[in-house]
């Protein structure tokens, strides 16, 4: 996977949990078994890909990252099966307001340009120590 492809899918999901940890519900209803995991209101894809430009595609790339990491809850729509029901638990609002994904994003550009200096250092360091030899020798004699 491509780090443009990875960039694009968390800048996505990052912008979901935006819009889900937004909009703080009022009142929770405390008979419910979880409702301390799920104080925020729900959005639907078809929401979402009203907000922003994002295809859906796209926004179901970002819902399967989130729903790896247990940052949300998807359920699919009875009424509209292409289309899922989204809630931020509480391990996706910590992300959201630690920018997990915004973080992740920049420690994969770090990894991406210490493996590039891995190798092109000590690749450029042979060949100057071979352009030194070779000038060395040619003056030498």
């Amino acid at each position: 996977m491509s780090y443009k492809f990875r960039k694009e899918k968390r800048i996505c999901a990052d912008w979901i949990l935006s819009v889900l940890c937004g909009n703080p519900l009022v009142e929770v209803n405390p008979q419910r078994v979880d409702w301390d995991r799920y104080k925020y209101d729900k959005f639907t894809t078809r929401q979402l890909m009203g907000m922003e430009e994002y295809p859906l595609e796209e926004l179901n790339d970002a819902i399967r990252l989130l729903s790896r990491h247990n940052h949300i809850r998807v359920e699919i729509l009875k009424e509209d099966p292409l289309h899922k029901s989204l809630f931020a638990t509480i391990e996706g609002q910590d992300a959201y307001f630690e920018s997990y994904y915004l973080k992740e994003n920049q420690k994969d550009r770090l990894e991406s340009i210490e493996l590039y200096t891995k190798w092109i250092l000590p690749i450029l360091s042979i060949v100057i120590a071979i352009c030194a030899l070779a000038v060395s020798i040619a003056f030498h004699k």
